[in-house]
């Protein structure tokens, strides 16, 4: 049996991802918030899950979602960055109850603020935009979650 790997936000990034997991043997588990996508999974090989993360019984109605070795989250802040904590806070308390071993946060070089100059995991986070304030407060929230997490920051 081949490794499970989650998507969580299976949009413009997580989408192409997910069929690259699929052409290398993956079992691949992805969420959308709309429903006009479940076929278009399905006939993919990806197995789809509609998950509403705003709402409060996320770890109710995703719990299959959430029986997986690799959890990627794609999710990107919208508008409304105190909603997006909130979803953060919702998706690590779902992962603490959950057999996710290891997350991978897509995140973003804008943590970095203004910084000039060649910028790494030690470089100094310095959020300027109020996007970049939260993904850094999602990297924050996953990283209290007791699982093994790689951030991806991209540009």
């Amino acid at each position: 049996m081949s490794k499970t790997i989650s998507i969580l936000g299976t949009g413009w990034l997580g989408l192409p991802l997910g069929k690259f997991l699929l052409s290398k043997g993956y079992t691949v588990k992805g969420s959308t918030t709309s429903e006009n996508k479940i076929q278009q999974f399905s006939d993919l090989g990806i197995q789809p899950y509609l998950i509403d993360i705003s709402d409060s019984s996320i770890e109710e109605q995703s719990k299959d979602f959430f029986d997986t070795e690799i959890l990627i989250i794609t999710i990107p802040p919208k508008r409304n960055i105190e909603k997006y904590t909130m979803q953060m806070k919702a998706i690590s308390k779902t992962i603490k109850n959950s057999r996710v071993e290891h997350i991978i946060y897509t995140s973003s070089t804008g943590v970095y603020g203004d910084a000039i100059g060649l910028t790494n995991e030690k470089t100094t986070l310095n959020p300027t935009k109020e996007s970049s304030k939260a993904v850094t407060k999602a990297e924050k929230i996953l990283s209290d979650s007791n699982k093994n997490l790689t951030i991806c920051r991209l540009a």
